[in-house]
């Protein structure tokens, strides 16, 4: 009995460690070692992200937007708007046997100084279409009871989960 008890907590810490050092090394792993993006050759589509502040709402110029799946990196304007951004359109294979996906999903990092973090998951886009958003609202550190990162999932469209729940309704 009494080795279980010690075994448990052991191996709750070696999984803690190995996942640790997983994401470790995928954050640390250089944008030279992604996979090239090339929007001759492979389906596309765009989109336009919008920075605010989110308490006032006001563009928040400088902010760094970064998309880890192709290593990209822009600045947003004094409108708190990036350029256009061209993505690769890689759906959730997840999906694909149960209702496939008519997007592709990305995610999007959001750094600017003196403003707590944010990153949001599984981010829409269309092959060949622009799309105006996400907008990200970031909270400037001490603004809130937290000063941690914002960690947010963009949910497939509702259409998209009706189809899903009528094919499977009894």
């Amino acid at each position: 009995m009494r080795s279980k008890e010690i075994l448990r907590p052991l191996a709750i810490l070696c999984a803690v460690a190995l996942l640790g050092f997983a994401l470790y090394v995928l954050i640390t792993l250089p944008a030279d070692d992604l996979p090239a993006f090339d929007p001759e050759n492979q389906p596309c589509g765009s989109l336009v992200i919008s920075v605010q502040n989110g308490l006032t709402k006001e563009p928040l110029a400088g902010a760094t937007v970064v998309i880890p799946e192709t290593g990209q990196r822009c600045t947003t304007g004094s409108d708190g708007r990036t350029p256009v951004i061209q993505v690769p359109i890689a759906g959730d294979a997840a999906y694909a046997d149960i209702l496939p996906q008519t997007w592709g999903e990305i995610t999007v990092l959001a750094y600017c100084s003196g403003y707590a973090d944010y990153a949001l998951l599984h981010v829409h886009v269309w092959e060949n279409q622009t799309r105006c958003g996400p907008t990200i609202l970031m909270f400037e550190k001490g603004a809130t009871d937290t000063d941690q990162s914002f960690i947010l999932t963009e949910g497939p469209h509702r259409l998209w989960v009706q189809q899903l729940l009528d094919r499977y309704r009894q």
